[in-house]
């Protein structure tokens, strides 16, 4: 008899606990729904309830991490994420995910340690290979970085964000034409990646094509108005013909859109500069100043336009600054602003 009691009390322990199973996945798929049309919060709740139904419900845990990563509550995400992985080792979304949210904080070692777990699960994971060549190259590993594109492409040739990536770790070392070759590669197979039309423009500047360069910033800005960075380099390349109205123009279109964006205030000063307007120019050295007070190139800037009107002193502080902050690789300009200084000191003691 008592067998046949605990055999009935086994059954309905089993069919409870499906039950407790089967709602705490209603829960999880309410709040993938509810996420699924970005109401975050109310889906974390639901992940919640999930949880405290089935501590041990690992797609709730990553869920729950998605939201949150949607949130930009990015700790919080990477601990769900963690918790999806203490349950399910081999969860190769939690692992890419987690990466993406160290990403997101500027963690880039442990972000490659995590797409290197995803990799090992799903060795074809072409965004986890291109997520760990982004990385790589934010760390200045650029050639490990091609690595993990060649990886990322030769999986899926036709992955247009890897294209583009592999063409900007060849830029940062200097290869400008095979980076143009992977950018054209990139609008073969998507001809309105804004992003890839940019890059190109900077990788022709760099090689002093400067009207090509225009032409692919025109590009990019056709499809992407509000790109500040594709102005601010349309200015450049326009600087670089002379033309420097039309720079000053493209300056003050990267500015309205993003009035924090230093280098155009400090590019737009050279342009005035060259058009011998030396207070306007001073003026945009110091909003660049004021928005990146450690930007050793407006102070050099600055320094220059202060003497041409005279402000010997305070050029003279200006040579100092940039002197204190720029870095050794720029030893021919620190040479240039240590000889100037010098003089400065001079004519200012003689007066």
């Amino acid at each position: 008899m008592s067998n046949i009691k605990d055999l009935f009390s086994n059954l309905l322990s089993k069919r409870q606990k499906s039950d407790f199973n089967r709602s705490a996945d209603a829960w999880c798929n309410k709040g993938c729904t509810l996420g699924s049309i970005n109401r975050y919060d109310e889906s974390i709740s639901c992940f919640d309830k999930a949880i405290e139904i089935d501590p041990r419900n690992a797609k709730a845990w990553y869920s729950k991490g998605v939201s949150l990563d949607s949130l930009r509550r990015y700790e919080e995400a990477i601990h769900c994420y963690d918790k999806a992985i203490e349950i399910d080792p081999r969860n190769v979304k939690a692992w890419y995910n987690k990466g993406i949210s160290l990403d997101s904080l500027g963690r880039y070692k442990q972000a490659i340690h995590c797409y290197d777990q995803a990799i090992e699960i799903d060795p074809r994971l072409v965004t986890a290979w291109n997520n760990k060549g982004v990385d790589l190259k934010s760390l200045g590993r650029y050639e490990e970085a091609i690595l993990c594109y060649d990886k990322a492409l030769s999986v899926d040739p036709r992955f247009a964000g890897a294209w583009a990536n592999k063409g900007n770790s060849l830029d940062s070392l200097g290869r400008y034409e095979e980076a143009i070759c992977c950018y054209d590669r990139a609008l073969k197979i998507n001809p309105r990646f804004a992003d890839a039309w940019y890059n190109k423009g900077r990788s022709l500047g760099s090689l002093r094509r400067y009207d090509e360069g225009i032409r692919c910033f025109d590009k990019a800005l056709a499809i992407d108005p509000r790109l500040a960075p594709a102005w601010n380099n349309k200015g450049n390349n326009l600087y670089s013909l002379g033309r420097y109205d039309e720079a000053v123009h493209c300056f003050d279109k990267a500015l309205a859109i993003d009035p924090r964006l230093a280098p155009a205030w400090n590019n737009k000063g050279l342009s005035l500069r060259s058009l011998g307007r030396y207070e306007e120019a001073i003026g945009c050295y110091d909003k660049a100043l004021e928005i990146r007070p450690r930007y050793a190139d407006s102070w050099f800037n600055r320094a220059f336009a202060e003497k041409q009107i005279g402000r010997l002193r305070e050029a003279a502080k200006s040579y100092q600054r940039f002197i204190e902050l720029a870095a050794p690789q720029h030893a021919e300009q620190i040479a240039y602003a240590q000889q100037r200084l010098r003089e400065l000191r001079k004519q200012i003691a003689d007066n």
